[in-house]
């Protein structure tokens, strides 16, 4: 289904089948070629016909000429690749069938070569969507996709597991990325486990876990360009060589991270969560940062920096260092923009804020966090527990505007009350928002199962959730799930007077 909703999307996009045209015939049309790739073999006899593979696919894209083309596929699998595919030298599009249904990988054989599974040596524009990338390295520049000419590249709905290389295991990128709603997963590098960014990148909605920067740093993260990163988790990252910094995000660019997750990474020496270094500058805006470790500053550490380290109604705190005596949560030099909750500021300075709730080693403040988990949205959060000091003393002035959802997205609102005191606005700090829409129940509306949404809390003596009659069983039910903990103070049933066995 995916495979032919995309390419009913390319013919909108003015490319039209001939008659004569066989599975895998290229389609001419003024915005490029349609390429099929057939079979998940690994051959090459130079044409992508009725029998094309991928690599004889791009191929015939780089020389086709003219605007870009597109690569589809009519298979799921694992495409084994035995040797480099072409790089690609042209503007393209490579669309899969799902990231669960095929799988392009470097060998698993012995004696197969290193090389990055995508080469883009192109400076225009290259899209790669809804396929997993696996095994790529061990090369110096992204094992999974190595982008180095300046081009545009824009990668969704992908997985990039187990792939190596000294710079960015699973992405190097020295041009324009985005990234969104991808997951990367046990790539191995020497700096930028899942990416290494020299040039501009935007991720959105993806998940890192498991990856590993053993050199240098940043077990998820090297950034020495520009990164913006949103609704995100980052999870059980490492950067574990001798010295290495940023067991999240090593950064000596600029970094932007918002409305985003960094939970138990760690590192060797510093910034379990986030090292930040160099002149560039770091943001960080309603942000959890919990659970990491470091020999020191197992949260945040800003050192030997010429640029800024602002936070802004983010919780830091829980992370932990090699010794008690040692920085926890923060270390070096910051600059509060307010609504802050610093478990232990201890060899730290900047959180100094009116907005600002902290604590010191000697007395430590509880944010109240529960665990890394699926609190509904696309990416893990650790929601905040009942009577945590974080509950309504944010704000959702975001990094670029106001908040309106918190990182799960569309169906979990950042809920503002202006009454609130201390110049809040009623929002929570850091990434979960516990007055946001929960994901509720089941119900027959017009004779069919929906979902629908509850806002809470519910109070007042009027208020609750209405399951009207319909059908002809008479057999009504409501299942009300939380992915959190609540308290119930009461429920009553009232049946409809006017129904049957009322």
């Amino acid at each position: 289904m995916t495979f032919l909703a995309a390419v009913a999307l390319t013919f909108a996009a003015g490319i039209a089948r001939s008659a004569a045209s066989g599975p895998g015939s290229p389609e001419p049309a003024a915005l490029g070629f349609l390429f099929i790739v057939t079979t998940t073999d690994d051959h090459n006899d130079f044409v992508c016909d009725t029998d094309c593979t991928l690599r004889e696919a791009i191929q015939d894209a780089n020389n086709s000429g003219g605007t870009a083309d597109t690569i589809g596929f009519s298979v799921t699998g694992t495409i084994n690749l035995v040797a480099p595919l072409p790089p690609i030298s042209d503007s393209l599009a490579i669309s899969g069938p799902g990231a669960d249904k095929l799988t392009v990988q470097r060998s698993t054989a012995s004696n197969t070569p290193s090389f990055s599974v995508f080469n883009i040596t192109t400076t225009g524009t290259v899209t790669v969507s809804n396929l997993t990338i696996r095994n790529g390295g061990f090369v110096l520049r992204g094992g999974g996709i190595d982008h180095e000419n300046g081009g545009t590249l824009t990668i969704s709905n992908c997985v990039f597991d187990g792939n190596g290389g000294d710079e960015g295991a699973a992405i190097n990128s020295a041009g324009i990325l985005t990234v969104t709603d991808c997951v990367f997963t046990a790539n191995d590098s020497a700096t930028g486990g899942a990416i290494d960014n020299v040039g501009t990148a935007t991720v959105t909605n993806c998940t890192m876990t498991g990856n590993s920067g053993g050199g240098f740093g940043g077990g998820a993260i090297f950034n020495s360009g520009t990164i913006t990163i949103r609704k995100s988790t980052l999870a059980g990252n490492s950067a574990r060589g001798s010295g290495s910094n940023g067991g999240g995000i090593l950064n000596g660019g600029t970094l932007n991270l918002g409305n985003s997750t960094i939970s138990g990474n760690d590192a060797s020496s510093d910034g379990g969560g986030i090292y930040h270094s160099g002149s560039g500058t770091a943001n960080v805006s309603n942000c959890t940062i919990a659970g990491n470790f470091a020999s020191v500053g197992g949260g945040l550490v800003s050192v030997n920096s010429t640029g800024a380290f602002n936070v802004k109604s983010s919780i830091i705190a829980l992370n932990t260092a090699a010794s008690a005596t040692n920085p926890q949560d923060v270390y070096g030099m910051f600059t509060s923009q307010g609504f802050n909750l610093i478990g232990k500021t201890d060899g730290s300075s900047g959180f100094t804020a009116a907005t600002d709730l902290t604590g010191t080693v000697a007395s430590p403040l509880d944010p109240k966090l529960g665990p890394l988990r699926d609190n509904g949205g696309p990416t893990d959060t650790m929601a905040l527990l009942s009577g945590s000091p974080a509950i309504d003393k944010g704000t959702s002035d975001g990094l670029d505007g106001k908040l309106i959802t918190d990182q799960r997205g569309v169906g979990y609102a950042r809920t503002i009350n202006k009454g609130i005191a201390n110049a809040a606005d009623g929002t929570d700090i850091g990434a979960f928002e516990l007055g946001a829409q929960i994901k509720a129940a089941s119900r027959k509306t017009h004779g069919s199962v929906g979902v629908f949404d509850v806002n809470l809390p519910l109070a007042g003596t009027k208020v609750g959730v209405e399951c009207r009659k319909g059908g002809s069983s008479h057999v009504f039910k409501v299942i009300l799930t939380f992915p959190v903990a609540v308290t119930v103070g009461s429920v009553s049933v009232t049946p409809d007077p006017k129904a049957p066995g009322a």
